[in-house]
């Protein structure tokens, strides 16, 4: 029974439409809320543009390194600088001469000292016993002990023997000097005549 006191009616073979009160003809409004659809494909495009944007990025990066490490070629800096002449004459056979005044004023008194000092630099470049200075005014060599190489040293020559530094044989008879005064003959006198001087 219902409320009025009837009976209630038998339902109809048909279930009741409880939304027929609606309009399904009305569009539907979210209360201005925009309507998201999604576009799968669109959103595919746009996935697959970025994939290819990475892709190519990673290539490039790749690209750069491997030439800057395996086939960019680091540019030669030729830091060799071309060598100065440090080897300028110097003749040490000059005497040095230090002078040094040294003038003090204690008490109105004067003390004047003059130091001379006179330092003679002998040089002997090949330890021959002729100094440097020496062998270029006899024009034998300053760096050569025997400078005609003949077995005497160019001292011995000059000084003992009187033997030309400059020629291996001074007497022209076919044996060197240093031979000459070892087998105790003249060195100058192509006869064989025996040396009174000693080899030292």
């Amino acid at each position: 029974m219902n409320e009025q006191g009837q009976p209630k009616p038998f339902p109809s073979a048909e279930p009741e439409d409880i939304f027929a009160s609606l309009d399904i003809n009305q569009p539907k409004t979210n209360m201005g809320a925009p309507q998201m659809t999604p576009q799968p494909r669109r959103l595919r495009k746009i996935v697959l543009v970025i994939l290819i944007i990475i892709i190519i990025a990673l290539l490039l990066a790749g690209g750069v390194l491997a030439y800057l490490s395996f086939i960019k070629q680091e540019p030669v800096i030729n830091t060799n600088q071309p060598n100065a002449n440090l080897n300028q004459p110097l003749n040490l056979n000059e005497p040095l001469n230090l002078n040094t005044n040294v003038n003090t004023n204690t008490n109105n008194a004067n003390i004047n000292l003059n130091l001379n000092t006179n330092t003679g630099v002998i040089i002997d470049s090949d330890h021959d016993g002729l100094s440097d200075e020496q062998e270029v005014n006899l024009g034998t060599s300053p760096t050569n002990a025997d400078t005609d190489s003949d077995g005497l040293l160019d001292k011995e020559e000059i000084e003992i023997y009187k033997t030309n530094p400059l020629n291996p044989d001074t007497d022209g008879d076919g044996y060197l000097d240093g031979a000459e005064v070892r087998s105790g003959y003249d060195p100058n006198n192509p006869q064989p005549v025996k040396l009174l001087i000693p080899l030292q």
